[in-house]
């Protein structure tokens, strides 16, 4: 199966086909609120220990919810067993200023209260909130075996400001306006624990925010190509193998693809 190595032409388009306008935003920066001025290292998430209280346990949890390493395993030891290997945090994240208040309110009820400063929606999109009162929510628990458990944690993954700077970063992907002559951005919010290249091109796959994609042209959608394609780094090299659906698109399509994907991966 013959592939085309996006990182070789990526060059060329660099070199000869500068005359693609990459310019024409089409929204705002985001102020995504303060920064808790706490430690920059980072310390691991520990499971829960014998004997701990109701806020002990909130407390854990949120920091292990706040963790993107290890797909939650250390989150799901706070949770009732009945619950534990089901819950599936859903891709929004829910982001605060500072971390939570917590205070606990009966016998087996804790509030958490703070002020919201970001929402990332299930595409990875960020936005602000559209309230920035207080903003509160309650954690049940359940004795298990002695112990305290949650039995109704968040859908979503939430953590403070300082939490959310330290494991992710919003980037943008580019897309082409109707006329095919300029590109504009699409704000994404990527995990940093990963390479960020390969990020970029699954999101490029997925096409650009909802909002804005009635008025672009996205050369990655399954229109163009199969959304076969591996990405891989090499020292600061980027190389991207695509299918050989790639042959099917005429040479225009290709210089606007490869336009496509080089403004996205400058960031890189």
């Amino acid at each position: 199966m013959k592939k085309y190595q996006g990182a070789l032409l990526i060059m060329l388009l660099i070199s000869g086909c500068s005359f693609v306008p990459i310019t024409g935003p089409v929204n705002n920066g985001l102020d995504i609120g303060k920064v808790e001025r706490t430690s920059l290292i980072s310390d691991s998430p520990q499971p829960p220990t014998i004997g701990m209280t109701k806020l002990e346990i909130a407390a854990g949890f949120l920091a292990a919810n706040e963790n993107t390493i290890g797909d939650f395993s250390i989150a799901r030891a706070y949770l009732a067993s009945f619950l534990a290997f089901e819950w599936i945090p859903s891709a929004e994240i829910q982001v605060f200023e500072t971390s939570l208040i917590l205070k606990e309110v009966s016998e087996t009820v804790v509030a958490a209260q703070g002020v919201p400063s970001l929402l990332v929606d299930q595409q990875r999109r960020p936005k602000l909130p559209t309230q920035t009162d207080l903003k509160s929510f309650e954690l049940n628990f359940v004795k298990e075996n002695g112990e305290w458990r949650i039995t109704n944690p968040p859908g979503s993954i939430v953590m403070s400001s300082f939490a959310f700077q330290r494991n992710y970063t919003v980037t943008n992907l580019w897309f082409f306006d109707e006329s095919k002559s300029q590109l504009v951005p699409d704000f994404l919010v990527v995990a940093k624990q990963s390479d960020l290249a390969p990020q970029l091109i699954r999101a490029l796959f997925a096409g650009s925010s909802t909002w804005l994609k009635p008025a672009t042209l996205n050369m990655f959608d399954p229109e163009f190509l199969s959304g076969l394609a591996t990405t891989q780094r090499i020292g600061d090299s980027i190389t991207v193998d695509f299918d050989a659906e790639i042959l099917r698109m005429t040479n225009q399509q290709r210089v606007l693809l490869i336009s496509q994907m080089a403004q996205t991966l400058k960031q890189v």
